[in-house]
């Protein structure tokens, strides 16, 4: 293979805080981090969504989506 391999991660089911992958390609391995905090999917409050999409819209040059 020439040059950096662009990885196809096949990741097991996740048991903890991390889940085992394999790249399909090249065959190196990596842990990735679980979703298994409930915080991490708590939808934000209106207030940080604002305050975040205002932040986005700055850096973007004042862009309005």
């Amino acid at each position: 293979m020439s040059g950096p391999c662009t990885h196809r991660w096949r990741i097991a089911e996740p048991n903890g805080p991390t889940a085992p992958g394999i790249c399909r390609v090249c065959g190196e391995q990596r842990d990735f981090p679980t979703a298994d905090a409930a915080d991490r999917w708590a939808p934000d409050n209106d207030t940080d969504r604002r305050r975040k999409r205002a932040a986005i819209r700055a850096a973007d040059g004042g862009v309005t989506w």
